[in-house]
């Protein structure tokens, strides 16, 4: 299972540590496809490093899984065979649980106070292949590793396609909390740590990343679900992606018609950067109130007429007409 390079590779990054390292396998049933194939993995680790402390318990979830813990932390578990793509952020994993120098885990370090209080579970869903898994996986290691109160599950979506499919989830890397996909695609540790910590609006950084990776009709649902999702959506046009602008214009154009209930949620945010000093901001949420269609938005608009700017003044004169010719007859 495990190539020459894969093992001098490991021996590389765990050098003489390897007493300080952990390792849990817990299997649903011995007839566990998943929990065979770690048993295989672990057996051949532990034929290399007879020092690693390998213990075998009875699943305490849906899922078999191999836990990860050391001097420096623990709650890290892989619902997926870390090989692949997934193999250099594991023994990254191991090397850092171990106390290892470890560079992602002195830049997280800085950061580990946010999370003091936090008790959480997460779940990153990543395929073997994917080009970008391995970074989100890296980070969200190290942010487990040094965070009692965390727990993060590494799980190959491939393998659990139902599980997937049942959170919406289309693409990988996807981090899911509390049953709700909190990011999708590409990251930096900063977006992570917006996601998960005490951030006002967590929520826009979340729908950032799924309007960035993935499609409009990823996100309906959530919107739809999540009232707090729809309230902080018009903060994304206050991003500098025009891109961004347009999907939230489209956005609002689609849950006017299936949800308008909904989509009036979005109102008091949009009026509010009626009053932003960017002419472009102002005019797309005098735009998208004219989408809305709904009266009790018109002399909000009425009192902008005098915006110093002439496109944005032509764009509110719409919006109100746009009201209007929603509500005749």
């Amino acid at each position: 299972m495990l190539t020459d390079n894969q093992i001098n590779e490991l021996r590389q990054a765990i050098g003489d540590y390897q007493n300080r390292i952990q390792l849990t396998l817990a299997a649903t049933s011995p007839d566990d496809l998943l929990g065979r194939e770690l048993k295989d993995f672990v057996s051949e680790i532990k034929e290399h490093f007879p020092a690693i402390e390998i213990s075998e318990i009875v699943s305490d979830s849906e899922l078999s899984y191999l836990a990860l813990s050391g001097p420096h932390g623990e709650g890290v578990r892989y619902a997926a065979l870390p090989l692949d793509g997934e193999w250099a952020p594991f023994i990254a994993t191991l090397a850092a649980a171990a106390d290892i120098e470890c560079q992602t885990l002195k830049y997280t370090q800085q950061y580990a106070a946010r999370f003091k209080e936090l008790v959480l579970e997460t779940e990153v869903y990543v395929t073997p292949q994917c080009p970008h898994c391995a970074q989100m996986v890296t980070y969200m290691n190290a942010i487990t590793l040094l965070n009692e109160g965390l727990t993060t599950w590494i799980i190959d979506a491939s393998r659990f396609m139902k599980r997937a499919t049942e959170l919406g989830i289309r693409s990988t890397p996807t981090l899911v909390i509390d049953k709700q996909i909190r990011w999708v695609g590409q990251t930096k540790l900063e977006d992570l740590l917006t996601v998960l910590g005490p951030d006002p609006q967590p929520w826009v950084t979340t729908l950032k990343s799924q309007l960035t990776n993935g499609t409009l009709e990823d996100l309906l649902p959530t919107l739809i679900e999540k009232p707090d999702a729809i309230r902080a959506l018009p903060k994304l046009l206050q991003e500098q992606e025009i891109s961004l602008h347009m999907s939230v214009l489209r956005i609002v154009e689609e849950l006017t018609v299936t949800h308008h209930d909904l989509a009036c949620l979005m109102g008091p945010s949009l009026c509010e950067l009626l009053r932003n000093d960017q002419p472009q901001i102002r005019g797309d949420a005098a735009y998208a109130i004219g989408l809305l269609g709904d009266e009790c938005f018109k002399e909000v608009l009425r009192n902008c007429l005098g915006d110093p700017d002439p496109d944005v003044r032509e764009t509110i004169e719409e919006a109100i007409e746009m009201i209007a010719e929603q509500n005749r007859g």
